[in-house]
């Protein structure tokens, strides 16, 4: 999965946190000035790890069942 046109859209400011899998930035969204939580998997670290793999399409078949306004909707993200 790559990154499409994030960089024309987000802006990431500040670390707030790691995991094993990912980092969470503050960020904004250049469209609105908003603030944003950004979640950025790492495939190093993602694919190293015993299941890191499955641990990830997990996490994004869990994630897509998500419906709140401030989440953003992952459509057409990993499907099977």
């Amino acid at each position: 999965m790559n990154q499409f046109n994030f960089h024309d859209l987000f802006k990431a400011e500040k670390r707030l946190g790691k995991g094993n899998f990912a980092t969470v930035y503050l960020g904004v969204n250049l469209k609105d000035q908003k603030k944003v939580a950004i979640k950025a998997f790492g495939k190093e670290a993602t694919f190293s790890q015993e299941n890191g793999k499955e641990a990830l399409i997990n996490e994004i078949k869990i994630t897509k069942l998500f419906n709140h306004p401030n989440l953003m909707k992952l459509e057409g993200v990993y499907e099977s």
